[in-house]
């Protein structure tokens, strides 16, 4: 199992080291992917741009919600190989007891935390309300996640239409302003703030698209006046 893991590691770092990775900041600063301070946040972002973020796993120590069954296991090799440490739950299934583990290892944990608002089985870009409990009970901010890449494969059978930045790839990955949550709150508070957190991440997903097209016009006229 170590082999494997070294070398699922190896190869993950050699497909890191091929992407372009910006962090696009609430100011509109774009800086490499590397030089973001990690914080003690939860990075909330929905299941399509799972795969965009992962190369920051390779920075900081993050945990990660993960559901059970075989896909499940699959990934776990692979993820605790290059360092984040997994609760296993499923918010259909486990759902209290696995937020409650969450909570548990986020209170002694000096990392951050990144969790799909929407799996594992949608719908697309509903988030579900344990992201804020777990906010509430942590302390943490939640900061919303947007991605995108210019170039990239879709897994368009599954219901996310997940994607994977294709090596070589530009990636931008908009780092929102903090999503404060305050206790106490009750439950009609609690979906509010759900809500909420669904506009600020289509609005960090529209930046993430905007800023990538940006790049692409950039690139492009900087072609045409070397061409001549």
């Amino acid at each position: 199992m170590a082999a494997i893991e070294f070398f699922l590691r190896l190869m993950f770092r050699l497909y890191c080291a091929s992407l372009r990775v910006k962090a696009l900041l609430p100011d509109g600063t774009l800086i490499p992917l590397r030089e973001l301070p990690f914080r003690r946040v939860i990075f909330a972002h929905p299941e399509r741009i799972t795969l965009a973020v992962l190369p920051a796993s390779l920075l900081a120590p993050f945990v990660l919600l993960l559901a059970p069954g075989r896909d499940g296991d699959r990934a776990e090799i692979f993820l605790r190989s290059v360092g984040c440490r997994l609760v296993r739950a499923s918010s259909r299934r486990s759902g209290a007891t696995g937020l409650k583990r969450l909570i548990d290892l986020l209170r002694n944990h000096a990392g951050p935390a990144a969790l799909s608002v929407d799996g594992p089985i949608g719908p697309p870009g509903t988030a579900k309300p344990g992201i804020i409990s777990c906010a509430l009970h942590t302390g943490r901010p939640v900061v919303p996640l947007g991605a995108a890449a210019t170039h990239r494969l879709v897994f368009r059978q599954s219901w996310s239409q997940m994607f994977l930045p294709l090596p070589g790839s530009r990636v931008v990955i908009v780092i929102d302003q903090d999503f404060p949550v305050v206790p106490p709150q009750s439950r009609e508070g609690i979906e509010k703030l759900t809500e909420q957190l669904v506009v600020r991440l289509k609005l960090a997903q529209e930046r993430a698209d905007n800023a990538l097209s940006l790049a692409r016009e950039s690139a492009a006229n900087s072609l045409t006046r070397s061409d001549r």
